[in-house]
């Protein structure tokens, strides 16, 4: 199953189940954190999750998906 985010592409592509990761901290700042094939992304909302920033790249990791 994969799922689709407006402005969040390729979210649960990496570890079915598993996506995204969402924290809010303190100060009601919300990060999502996913993956899309070897690359890992963030996004945040700083208005409690009612909009987001581009995804900014976090990890390229080569060879994640090995066997």
């Amino acid at each position: 199953m994969s799922a689709s985010y407006a402005g969040l592409p390729g979210i649960n592509t990496i570890g079915q189940g598993k996506q995204p990761q969402v924290s809010v901290d303190s100060k009601g700042i919300v990060r999502v954190v996913y993956g899309s094939a070897d690359k890992i992304f963030c996004a945040t909302s700083l208005d409690h999750g009612q909009t987001f920033s581009k995804p900014a790249l976090i990890a390229q990791v080569a060879d994640m998906h090995w066997a």
